[in-house]
């Protein structure tokens, strides 16, 4: 699969699906939010969603974050690995190469507002939605970009966000 992916087990069918309309609707007036495909896996509870509209590097990371986070209170927090496609950000910083890069939020993560990125070459860098990064020393996690077929999986729904709500006058103030 060439196009850019977020690989997603333990967590709900319903609150994915919630979560990824609340996710379409807060970026409704962006190309990327307007379809937001999803996937199960045959005979599994693992799901991919899929971007036909491929989002940039940013909001890809925000959409990784999003769905690990959907249940703050839950202890249990869903496995959630993105796989970027860089070839149409290559060079625009150190660790998009033109490759797949694996995003992820760090099981020690308290912030709530950043990644984790591993590029093919084995790197990982800390990545802030202040746009800051940094090298990672220690590894937590492993590149790998498993091989996705779609025939593997059952389409499940087009998450498209819903139609924005004109406020009457009198509701403005």
């Amino acid at each position: 699969m060439k196009q850019s992916f977020i690989a997603i087990s333990q967590l709900k069918e319903e609150e994915l699906q919630a979560g990824l309309m609340d996710f379409a609707n807060l970026y409704a007036q962006e190309e990327f939010a307007q379809q937001i495909e999803v996937f199960r896996k045959k005979g599994e509870l693992e799901y991919l969603v899929v971007f036909p509209n491929e989002p940039d590097f940013l909001r890809f990371s925000f959409a990784v974050n999003y769905v690990r986070y959907l249940n703050p209170k839950s202890p249990q927090k869903p496995d959630v690995a993105g796989y970027f496609n860089s070839e149409s950000e290559r060079h625009q910083k150190p660790f998009l190469n033109g490759e797949f890069v694996k995003v992820y939020v760090s099981e020690g993560d308290g912030q709530h507002d950043n990644v984790n990125i591993i590029t093919s070459d084995h790197e990982t860098y800390f990545f802030d939605f202040n746009l800051n990064y940094k090298k990672v020393t220690t590894a937590e996690a492993r590149y790998d970009l498993p091989a996705v077929d779609l025939n593997d999986y059952n389409y499940l729904i087009t998450i498209i966000p819903a139609p924005s709500e004109e406020k009457p006058w009198w509701k403005f103030w």
